[in-house]
């Protein structure tokens, strides 16, 4: 379900973003959301959701993914930190 579409949503700008960051398919986000492939390419192109527990789902796995790499990030840092030592 989406709402109004705008063609420059804040929401719709993120998520693209996040989406080409993180290398997730429009498939792959449906998936984590639990919604049609189509919902995802509609929220992409500016309309607004009406599901917010699949909005809730999709960022709770982006935030996962996010913290994955920032650990991989951290440790890299700590070991190199390390090794000069």
């Amino acid at each position: 379900m989406t709402r109004k579409r705008s063609p420059t949503s804040k929401f719709s700008t993120i998520l693209t973003s996040l989406m080409k960051e993180k290398k997730i398919t429009v498939r792959e986000a449906a998936n984590i959301a639990g919604v049609a492939k189509s919902t995802i390419d509609n929220w992409r192109s500016g309309a607004m959701p009406e599901d917010f527990l699949a909005v809730k789902k999709l960022a709770k796995a982006l935030l996962a993914i996010l913290q994955m790499k920032y650990q991989k990030i951290i440790k890299k840092t700590v070991l190199i930190k390390i090794l000069k030592i």
